[in-house]
């Protein structure tokens, strides 16, 4: 999936990568926090989503989760 979005980096950025922020648009996320203590490129972090309805053709049910995580890398 990716979303074009007009408007410079450094007005969006802080959306993506601060907890707070990222959970009032990312509607499913349920936490979001950083398992390192540096929040730059390199860093890593944890999140859990409450998943609803098909994820690649399989049925979940409402109350389903995911979990992931990741690092996060300049491009």
């Amino acid at each position: 999936m990716s979303v074009d979005i007009e408007a410079p980096p450094e007005k969006v950025w802080s959306y993506l990568v601060e907890p707070d922020k990222t959970i009032q648009w990312h509607t499913m996320l349920e936490k979001f926090e950083y398992t390192s203590e540096e929040t730059g490129p390199g860093s890593t972090f944890y999140w859990e989503e409450n998943v609803r309805g098909k994820d690649g053709g399989c049925d979940r049910e409402p109350s389903s989760q995911a979990r992931g995580s990741f690092i996060i890398s300049s491009v």
